[in-house]
């Protein structure tokens, strides 16, 4: 079979499955397996598949019919420019995540301290220093599992981060400048895209509608800011206006200067 026959006849297999990005996500199976960037693939469709690459283009694309993120598939996924690798012990970084980098990189001090709370594959905080190296970064998060792939995204980047296991801040004894958080916030009974199911659950869902970890963070958070700190979160902007509520109701201070990103 050549790349090209294997190109339509595999992208047509995962537009039967109902995944969007059927062709993309063939191309970029073909460019992994074969070192090949997608304008020498493309350009050489004509080439023959050996028996050794055809059988590691059709696991992975088995595994992709049944919905499995590519990201996982990969062992990588882009984020702020960078490569992060990724398996499932660990959320699958999103794009729209690079909005709390942005916003952190922007707004940060000289030298400021920032905790990255439920750090996962540690894109935030890694992504965060490679931008701002004068930052001071701690990066928690309740699984070691999660915890052993940020050391190792930390390592590729060459990037200096102190690595915490914290069920959120019980094991944290000091202040931050910044604490940015991106808990689990997704109702624990709503139906999502079955790529889902391949992710964590303790890093996706919640209780009280998708609200509690973000109830327990807003309750101890304050204690962990420094004077004037700020606080970055993502969540379901139709959580935005409890969020805002709750926290006018915890304290003054963190209502002040919270900055809620979705």
């Amino acid at each position: 079979m050549t790349i090209d026959e294997w190109l339509n006849t595999s992208t047509k297999v995962l537009k039967k499955k109902g995944i969007e990005t059927a062709r993309l996500d063939c191309l970029l199976i073909l460019e992994n397996v074969s070192r090949k960037d997608q304008n020498w693939i493309l350009t050489h469709g004509e080439k023959l598949i050996t028996d050794e690459a055809m059988e590691k283009f059709n696991a992975m694309l088995e595994r992709r019919a049944k919905h499995e993120p590519l990201a996982y598939i990969l062992g990588k996924k882009e984020f702020y420019g960078f490569n992060f690798f990724v398996n499932r012990d660990v959320l699958v970084p999103r794009p729209e995540t690079e909005a709390l980098v942005t916003a952190l990189i922007k707004e940060a001090p000289q030298n400021a301290r920032v905790l990255d709370l439920g750090t996962g594959s540690g894109n935030i905080a890694v992504s965060s220093k490679l931008q701002r190296q004068d930052l001071n970064i701690m990066a928690s998060d309740i699984s070691k599992e999660a915890l052993a792939v940020a050391t190792k995204n930390a390592s590729a980047h060459k990037t200096q981060i102190k690595l915490v296991e914290s069920n959120l801040f019980d094991q944290i004894d000091e202040a931050f400048d910044i604490v940015a958080a991106n808990l689990p916030y997704v109702p624990r009974f709503k139906e999502v895209p079955a790529e889902l199911n391949f992710e964590p659950d303790i890093a996706l869902f919640a209780d009280n509608d998708g609200l509690e970890m973000y109830e327990k963070f807003f309750a101890e958070v304050e204690d962990y800011l420094e004077d004037r700190g700020m606080i970055l979160i993502e969540h379901d902007p139709r959580q935005f206006s409890w969020l805002l509520s709750f926290t006018r109701r915890r304290a003054q201070r963190i209502s002040d200067f919270i900055t809620a990103l979705s």
